[in-house]
């Protein structure tokens, strides 16, 4: 099964890649192309990693990342220390 994951190059969203290849699932990771990679696994032979590069504000780039997959887990989230708690 192919899966897309948002947010694929933050701590959770790395994490879930490293799973869901680990349980055989070829797996696109969509980052912004000024994210940091290196949480990711290494793309070797044998690994199913892709990179889609966009933003998920952008909803050509969300659409064309999710083309072809039959899952998508939605990690992507704004992660900033200066924004106002809510609660």
């Amino acid at each position: 099964m192919k899966v897309l994951v948002t947010g694929a190059s933050g701590y959770l969203g790395g994490r879930l890649c490293h799973a869901l290849l680990r349980h055989g699932h070829a797996v696109r990771a969509f980052v912004r192309r000024s994210s940091d990679l290196s949480s990711l696994p290494a793309r070797s032979k044998g690994v199913a990693l892709e990179i889609a590069y966009g933003d998920v504000t952008d909803y050509s780039s969300v659409l064309e990342a999710c083309t072809g997959c039959q899952v998508v887990f939605h990690a992507a989230a704004i992660v900033d220390t200066w924004l106002p708690c809510w609660f």
